[in-house]
């Protein structure tokens, strides 16, 4: 990511809240009590997400926090998908009429359900709307029918074999759950999906500017000791991951 990017594309997952309650993501936070806005809501013990465009500090940082009961503590994942520069060396974004291209229940374009573990290649640029010099694209992802709590990502490849580092939606046994995403093409302009059970043992670690978009890219992970930051986050204390992780990953480098 560039060090003159203006605002990132993300998905920001609250893992296991001791509260019902809600995290924020913004550029800066300077009163958590005074919040009018939630990124993502979430009760106790579950695992919910959601898809974010956001500004970054001046700085190139964001704050992040939780507000939930009194002590209560929740960790926090956010993966950034891609980034908005000021200038015209990223891609246009151009806005469509919602279409669904991908239907597994009825055929479209093809009979799920999706197996698991085995990457599936979706065809997105030429159909629908979606022109064939498409380099990314911005849309809904919804699970349905589930028998297994897991999570789902979403990116240009996927390695078979090898677990996605990373989610855009996770899902318990048997509920609906939909997340936005923004996500960069396959130079052949497709998609790769790809659908994980979660083990007990890893529950707990699945989540005009032009903008320009990237594999997605695990910048803080409280539920896996990030070096940046070491979770869970307390209830209304803000979290920054930015100029500060970035001089001492300098200072590491020598």
């Amino acid at each position: 990511m560039p060090k003159g990017a203006l605002a990132v594309t993300g998905n920001l997952t609250v893992v296991t809240p001791s509260s019902t309650g809600w995290a924020f993501v913004g550029p800066s936070i300077l009163n958590p009590a005074t919040l009018n806005s939630s990124t993502v809501n979430s009760p106790a013990g579950d695992t919910r997400a959601d898809g974010v465009t956001v500004k970054l500090a001046g700085d190139g940082s964001l704050s992040v926090v939780w507000v939930g009961t009194p002590s209560s503590k929740a960790d926090l994942v956010f993966d950034v998908t891609g980034y908005y520069v000021g200038d015209l060396t990223g891609s246009r974004f151009v806005p469509i009429e919602p279409t669904r291209l991908v239907d597994t229940r009825y055929n479209l374009p093809f009979t799920g359900p999706v197996p698991r573990g085995t990457p599936t290649v979706l065809a997105i640029a030429g159909h629908a709307t979606v022109p064939l010099k498409a380099t990314g694209i911005s849309g809904n992802l919804t699970v349905t029918q589930q028998t297994y709590a897991g999570y789902l990502t979403v990116a240009p490849t996927l390695d078979p074999g090898v677990a996605p580092a990373f989610s855009t939606v996770n899902f318990p046994k048997g509920d609906n759950r939909a997340n936005g995403f923004v996500v960069r093409l396959n130079t052949d302009g497709s998609l790769a999906v790809c659908t994980r059970r979660l083990t007990p043992a890893r529950r707990r670690n699945s989540s005009s500017t032009s903008p320009a978009t990237s594999c997605p890219v695990r910048r803080l992970a409280s539920p896996t000791k990030h070096p940046h930051i070491a979770g869970p986050t307390s209830r209304g204390r803000e979290r920054t991951k930015g100029a500060r992780a970035r001089r001492a990953e300098a200072k590491a480098a020598g």
